[in-house]
């Protein structure tokens, strides 16, 4: 086994013994940790089998890698975020907080909940969603990284007291459990604001010693082939095939 891997394997064995030594009454709280928990140790899994098989960064695929704290603000670009869910309560994103570690790229969001109907209490509860970037993908159109942030569980803080707005807590844990996907519209949609040309273009006519440039077009096809999050980087991995050149008219013709 390679060196890398051996230093990842007692981390898988840490975090799996932690949502056991974890256990608190907040059984909400402790199914999101699980969540989370449960996909890292997915995401080491997979860079340990793919250290073992070589490098994770293949040497003939383009890299590119995207600090957490950049996606940080862009995501808080699109805070604050409101969506309804089954027209009973209003959740509105005020914060967010981004991490790339582990191989997940999770994404937890800051909302807050009010009832939308008129004749209940008017109270406000504190929630939090958890999600992942799970699909990043080349936009063709306009060449810029696309990804997406599926919500993975959501965290009602509990009071002790049986106040007012505990009726509104008990229903946002029962419409997060009969349809946590209501719940991902509340996510932005993440527009990584890194470019990727799809062609190359020579203008010419140009001579470099005895080398005549004519004018000139080749495409260039990319797509994601792999991402993975370590060490505060999302890192992308990208395939990068050129098309056959195409002649262009030179500068003056018609």
């Amino acid at each position: 086994m390679r060196p890398h891997a051996e230093a990842v394997l007692p981390v898988i064995a840490l975090l799996a013994f932690l949502p056991l030594a974890c256990r608190q009454p907040e059984e909400r709280r402790i199914v999101a940790e699980e969540e989370i928990l449960r996909r890292q140790i997915y995401g080491l899994k997979e860079l340990v089998a793919l250290g073992e098989m070589g490098s994770l960064v293949p040497e003939d695929k383009l890299v590119v890698s995207i600090a957490e704290s950049l996606v940080q603000q862009v995501v808080e670009l699109g805070l604050p975020r409101e969506v309804k869910i089954q027209d009973k309560v209003l959740v509105r994103a005020t914060g967010a907080e981004v991490r790339f570690r582990d191989n997940l790229a999770s994404v937890r969001l800051d909302a807050l909940v009010r009832p939308l109907d008129a004749t209940a209490p008017d109270v406000t509860v504190e929630i939090k969603v958890y999600g992942a970037l799970d699909r990043v993908s080349l936009d063709r159109a306009s060449g810029t990284l696309k990804g997406k942030v599926a919500v993975l569980a959501f965290e009602v803080p509990r009071v002790q007291s049986m106040g007012p707005d505990q009726a509104l807590r008990d229903l946002i844990e029962r419409l997060g459990r009969d349809n946590l996907d209501a719940f991902s519209a509340l996510a932005p949609a993440i527009e990584i604001p890194v470019h990727i040309e799809q062609d190359i273009v020579m203008k010419g006519p140009d001579r470099v010693a005895s080398i005549s440039v004519l004018p000139a077009q080749v495409p260039l096809e990319a797509s994601v082939t792999r991402v993975f999050a370590a060490g505060e980087q999302l890192v992308v991995i990208l395939d990068v095939q050129a098309g056959p050149w195409k002649k262009l008219p030179a500068a003056g013709r018609r």
